[in-house]
């Protein structure tokens, strides 16, 4: 899914993923709002590049 980025994802994007055996649409909200708070930043652990 890569990083969270507002701009570039369209509503209902978790749907094109497949992370369990018939997930529902609940399922696939709980993941969108994992995406959202534990994007790359929220973890305390930064890139260096």
């Amino acid at each position: 899914m890569g990083d969270y980025c507002p701009e570039e994802l369209k509503t209902g994007y978790v749907t094109e993923f497949r992370f369990i055996p018939h997930q529902t649409p609940e399922f696939e909200q709980l993941a969108s709002d994992w995406h959202i708070k534990y994007r790359a930043g929220n973890l305390g652990v930064r890139h260096v590049g």
